[in-house]
């Protein structure tokens, strides 16, 4: 399923932000830290939804799944621009 491919590409990018950023001042690192294991609890729901059969999914579950799917592509878009820079893309990135 996308939607598990998108969160499990997710998880691992915030984890490494998380350990980048030593110097966070720990009420923001608590909310990281929060943040990712509620992120880590959606994907293993995820996992389950993933195995039902999608004729078998109720209707609130696909619009649920759709909706948390374009929102790891939101949450992930940040990530990538910060890892690279402003743009995003390591082809884009200034040059010297």
């Amino acid at each position: 399923m996308d939607l598990m491919k998108a969160m499990g590409r997710l998880l691992p990018k915030l984890g490494q932000m998380l350990k980048d950023e030593y110097d966070l001042h720990t009420g923001i690192r608590k909310k990281i830290q929060s943040l990712s294991r509620e992120l880590e609890d959606v994907h293993a729901v995820l996992r389950m939804v993933g195995e039902v059969p999608p004729e078998q999914l109720d209707g609130t579950v696909e619009l649920w799944a759709h909706d948390l799917r374009e929102a790891s592509y939101d949450m992930d878009l940040p990530c990538a621009r910060r890892r690279h820079g402003t743009s995003g893309c390591p082809a884009h990135a200034p040059t010297a």
